[in-house]
């Protein structure tokens, strides 16, 4: 029995000295794992940020590359007859939407739909023109384009715009 406890006065001071460690060694693990992670994301942070704000730049460029009079002024003299100048204005839409499609990976779900919009509207105004001018000169309907459709399109490319805006200052 003597030899029991002598035998238990030196293995429990060393259970407790283990468990101590085991326990300091843990938490210490876990609170650099803790920093690690913040570490990360903070990186993640400063490097996403200029990949979205380069979206936003590059959505907000494409808005204005499909408003009517920068359309109009970007395809002048390129056709002789109406329809073949909308057509040519709606494969410029179309041209510059494919190339921007990439930047809804860092845009919200909300402002894509509102840029898609823009971008549907702006065909539905070339669509509509092209019939109403099939058979009249390409300069009135150029001056319809700048002027008429311009200032209907304006408004849904300009509500698109102010959502970069709004959503860029949710980021910053």
């Amino acid at each position: 029995m003597e030899f029991f406890f002598e035998l238990l006065k030196y293995i429990l001071p060393s259970v407790v000295v283990m468990l101590t460690a085991y326990l300091l060694i843990r938490m210490y693990i876990e609170r650099e794992q803790r920093r690690d992670l913040a570490r990360q994301q903070r990186e993640l942070a400063q490097n996403s940020l200029p990949l979205k704000l380069q979206a936003y730049e590059r959505l907000a460029l494409f808005l204005e590359r499909i408003r009517m009079n920068n359309l109009v002024l970007r395809f002048a003299g390129g056709e002789s007859d109406a329809p073949g100048l909308c057509k040519m204005l709606m494969l410029g839409i179309h041209q510059e939407y494919e190339h921007n499609l990439v930047q809804q990976i860092y845009v919200s779900d909300k402002l894509w739909d509102i840029v898609e919009l823009a971008k549907n509207e702006s065909l539905h105004a070339l669509d509509e023109a092209m019939t109403a001018f099939a058979d009249r000169d390409v300069e009135a309907l150029r001056r319809h384009l700048s002027g008429k459709v311009n200032a209907e399109t304006s408004r849904i490319i300009d509500a698109a715009i102010d959502g970069i805006r709004k959503e860029i200052r949710l980021v910053l």
